[in-house]
C-alpha cells in the first residue's frame, strides 16, 4: 500500500493511506544502520500491510523490501541477469556473500576464471554475480562470478579478434612464461 507520512514519533511512523484512520509502522524499520531516519514528514512511502484489525492497519517496510528482493532474485535466477553482492566472509568452500539483506554463497570454483587459494583478498569487496540456484525460502542462494567473467572475456576476445592482424601493435599482459616462449593475454585472446 502507498501513503504519505503524516506523523513521526520516537517509536512509530504514521501514514495516511486513505483509510478511516492512519496506518502505522515501527520507526526503526525506516532507519539506516546508524539509526538515521531515511524518510521525512510528508514523503510518500510504500509498505506492506501485515495486519488490519480493530487496532488499525499495521505496515512493514522491511517485509515489502524482502518480497521485492525475493522477486528480483527469482527473476535473476531464471534470466541470468547479474546481481550485486558484498563479500562478508569466506570458508574453505567459498565466499559468504550478502545480496541485499540475504546471505548467499559463491563456491570456490565459481569465484574467478582460475581458482585461487587466498579467499581473504575478496572480503569487503563488492562484485557482480549470476544467481545459479535460488529457492523460494531464500535460504539457499548459490552465486557464480566466474560465469560473468567468462562472458566478459568472450566479448573482449571478439573485439580483440576484430583488430588482430599481422604487424598490429597491441597492449598485453604476460600470463605465463614457459621455456619455449611467453603467453600474453591481448584482451581475452592468449
Amino acid at each position: 500500500i502507498r501513503g504519505t507520512i503524516v506523523s513521526i514519533t520516537d517509536a512509530d511512523v504514521f501514514v495516511d493511506v486513505g483509510a478511516k484512520s492512519e496506518a502505522w509502522l515501527s520507526r526503526r524499520e525506516l532507519c539506516d544502520t546508524a539509526g538515521n531516519l531515511l524518510f521525512e514528514l510528508g514523503q510518500e512511502i510504500e509498505a506492506q500491510v501485515i495486519r488490519a484489525d480493530g487496532e488499525g492497519i499495521r505496515l512493514s517496510y522491511g517485509a515489502l523490501q524482502a518480497r521485492v528482493l525475493s522477486e528480483q532474485l527469482a527473476d535473476a535466477a531464471t534470466s541470468g541477469i547479474a546481481v550485486e553482492g558484498r563479500v562478508d566472509g569466506f570458508n574453505e568452500g567459498g565466499l559468504e556473500v550478502r545480496v541485499g539483506n540475504r546471505r548467499a554463497f559463491c563456491p570456490k570454483s565459481q569465484i574467478d576464471r582460475t581458482v585461487g587459494d587466498d579467499l581473504s583478498v575478496h572480503v569487503g569487496r563488492t562484485y557482480r554475480f549470476v544467481v545459479r540456484q535460488y529457492d523460494e525460502t531464500g535460504r539457499n542462494i548459490v552465486l557464480s562470478r566466474r560465469i560473468l567473467l567468462e562472458r566478459e572475456a568472450k566479448e573482449q576476445a571478439a573485439e580483440t579478434l576484430k583488430v588482430l592482424q599481422v604487424g598490429a601493435i597491441l597492449d598485453g599482459r604476460v600470463r605465463k612464461v614457459m621455456p619455449f616462449g611467453v603467453f600474453v593475454d591481448l584482451g581475452g585472446v592468449d
